[in-house]
């Protein structure tokens, strides 16, 4: 893949990075170890550009150099201008990030997260496992990069970090997104999370609807909150046209904007820096592919840190799988990334009925993953884009899930990346409903 070349983050004007270098040069004058004056000695923009480029899970491991180093990237400042490089438009750092695994189980009262490590066709407990304690109607809302927000049926939302922070972040009330809209009336609510790069602050939308009991949209509402903010405020921009939204799936976050699949096959988008909403064309093949095969089916996620669309098709003895790209979300412009028509019988999205049926896809660090259920077995389908070859590996780590609780909770496997998002820089964290679970 070709991606542009993009120019050095920020720039003399930006208040972030001149912050970042006032701080470094009050630490470079009182080091006094020799082989960290000799990293200090690099001019101030230089070293900030290097530490700046140096993935999250590095950055981490820098901080237990020296207490020069720790106090150069442990703030919101240099977390900030990171994220900002993280999320640019065709950014390298995005491309080669190596995504992550979490699964997520239902086991009222309470939601475990469980990092997953995926080695030589096995899966294995990861080092990171919390519980949350959680009401009997929590649903998860969306995982952005290192942030799993949990919301439930009165509307109250929760940011939880599972990479090793205690506690979770209770966002301001919102009665606006409860779900009991009162008689004859079915609400539902969607959330999404995005940075926004022009102010660089995060951003999460909330969109209601309100509907009859032909799930016909009546009243649509849209609420944005500033990460760090006490309240909620409301836009009028609103999505195009009545959506029929497709209830188990999440939104996907990339190219500067949050991304839901409606179930008419369009793509509904937020640009959190203009917030606004828009419609996002799909490739005119897909359009026009769901006449084409017996059973088709399409999902949003991100490769390589890009809006991707995966449809798996089945026409007669043949399978098949196709993804798409959108490599410029200003030009609207798909490439086809990956073609395989020839997939075995087993692909999970084939099997129907009540005792099988599969969670969302996700990325893992050769291609696609799908999570299946039936009676008897959790199993994950590895897809390595490399050569198309198909790994079936058993998930030992929990039973098999209700399929209500795949369709409701939306639980399961999902990819996640790390980042310097810290949820104590936006507020104070609530360690009563968190703990975290043994090795």
């Amino acid at each position: 893949m070709h991606y542009k070349t993009r120019s050095r983050v920020g720039t003399e004007s930006d208040p972030g990075k001149q912050n970042m270098e006032m701080a470094m040069k009050r630490q470079r004058s009182s080091s006094d170890d020799a082989k960290k004056q000799q990293l200090m000695e690099l001019p101030t923009e230089i070293l900030l550009e290097i530490l700046l480029r140096l993935p999250a899970k590095s950055v981490g491991c820098i901080k237990c150099v020296s207490k020069t180093l720790l106090n150069m990237v442990n703030n919101i400042s240099f977390s900030t201008l990171h994220t900002r490089l993280l999320f640019a438009t065709n950014s390298p750092a995005a491309a080669d990030q190596v995504p992550r695994l979490m699964y997520c189980s239902l086991n009222h009262p309470a939601v475990t997260l469980q990092s997953v490590k995926h080695k030589d066709d096995t899966l294995t407990k990861g080092r990171y496992a919390i519980t949350i304690s959680s009401s009997p109607s929590c649903f998860l809302c969306f995982v952005f990069c290192n942030v799993f927000c949990l919301g439930s049926k009165n509307g109250d939302c929760m940011l939880i970090n599972p990479l090793g922070e205690r506690g979770v972040l209770r966002l301001p009330e919102s009665s606006f997104a409860r779900l009991e809209g009162g008689p004859d009336v079915y609400r539902n609510s969607w959330f999404g999370m995005g940075f926004d790069d022009k102010t660089n602050t995060y951003k999460i939308v909330c969109v209601t609807s309100d509907g009859d009991g032909f799930h016909r949209s009546k009243a649509m509402t849209a609420h944005v909150l500033v990460l760090g903010s006490n309240s909620w405020r409301k836009i009028s921009s609103l999505p195009p046209g009545q959506l029929n939204w497709i209830d188990d799936e999440l939104m996907i976050c990339s190219n500067g904007a949050v991304h839901w699949l409606t179930c008419d096959r369009r793509i509904v988008s937020f640009d959190f820096k203009r917030e606004e909403f828009c419609l996002t064309p799909t490739p005119p093949t897909l359009q026009s592919s769901k006449t084409n095969h017996l059973d088709s089916n399409m999902s949003l996620f991100t490769l390589r840190g890009c809006l991707a669309i995966v449809e798996t098709k089945r026409s007669w003895r043949q399978c098949g799988i196709e993804i798409w790209m959108l490599q410029d979300f200003d030009e609207k412009q798909w490439v086809r990334y990956y073609c395989n028509n020839k997939i075995k019988d087993y692909f999970p999205s084939q099997f129907h009925g009540p005792s099988k049926f599969h969670g969302p896809p996700g990325e893992w660090e050769h291609g696609i993953f799908f999570t299946f259920y039936d009676l008897f077995d959790t199993r994950v389908f590895f897809i390595d884009l490399r050569d198309g070859s198909i790994k079936d590996v058993m998930y030992p780590l929990h039973g098999r899930p209700r399929e209500q609780e795949v369709r409701d909770f939306l639980i399961g496997m999902y990819s996640y990346s790390e980042t310097l998002i810290s949820l104590k820089d936006y507020g104070d964290l609530d360690r009563r409903a968190h703990q975290v679970l043994p090795d």
